[in-house]
């Protein structure tokens, strides 16, 4: 089991590949900023429908944050909190949070975020012998972000299609993901609009117990800007009726 899950995330990354990107312009700083300062890249993916295949039948609530470095000494921090419930054959959740810079020249203000998503499983594929099977996942997640900062309105858009393999086995289940994905950021400011996109990926390890009411994830996500950083994040969820 152990080996089948190692094999398919690394089939997962070597399928996504390091993107190519031609020479990047001013519209792909604009992507960038509209997509890291709200959550939709501001936090590494929350474990719902599209990570375990589980659509549940009740509400559940999260708890997020997100850390990346923007300058030699600087962090930012982000921290979020949201709910999800079901919705046709997914599940829709917002998220309501803060995009918090951390300046030793306290020169830079964070500011109010906030997204609505909606995740659906596409297909589950059984693997491995009976007693130690699990399932092939491979899901749906879009969103759209926006972000209140002093100087300007940020607006986002996103998909993304993780995969996953969570054995179907224990009381507590952990499982690797990677999610490929593609953002769309606008910046409406003072001195006028601008627009662009950039590809996206985000991977982690996932965790199941209680009866699969608590979820967790710690990962790693990137929007893909010369000169871009990795984002660090964790999530907890607890799910009322699983």
């Amino acid at each position: 089991m152990i080996r089948e899950t190692v094999a398919v995330a690394l089939s997962a990354v070597l399928c996504v590949g390091p993107p190519t990107l031609a020479a990047q312009d001013e519209s792909d700083s604009v992507a960038y900023r509209a997509l890291t300062q709200t959550p939709l890249d501001a936090f590494s993916p929350a474990l719902g429908v599209a990570l375990t295949a589980r659509r549940g039948t009740g509400i559940a609530f999260q708890a997020r944050y997100g850390l990346m470095s923007f300058r030699s000494r600087d962090f930012v921090h982000n921290f979020g909190v949201g709910a999800d419930l079901p919705l046709a054959a997914g599940r829709l959740g917002i998220t309501l949070g803060r995009y918090g810079p951390s300046c030793s020249g306290n020169d830079c203000p964070g500011h109010f975020i906030a997204s609505l998503e909606f995740e659906q499983g596409l297909l589950s594929a059984a693997l491995g012998r009976p007693d130690h099977s699990g399932s092939l996942n491979l899901g749906i997640s879009a969103g759209l972000g926006f972000g209140s900062p002093s100087d300007a309105n940020l607006f986002a858009a996103s998909a993304s299609l993780p995969v996953t393999l969570v054995p179907r086995m224990g009381s507590t289940r952990i499982f690797p993901f990677v999610a490929p994905g593609i953002g769309f950021g606008l910046v409406d400011g003072d001195a006028g609009s601008d627009a662009g996109m950039l590809p996206t990926v985000a991977l982690g390890v996932g965790l199941l117990t209680f009866g699969d009411r608590l979820g967790v994830v710690a990962g790693i996500d990137r929007v893909f800007l010369t000169g871009g950083n990795w984002l660090a994040g964790v999530s907890l969820r607890w799910s009322l009726e699983p």
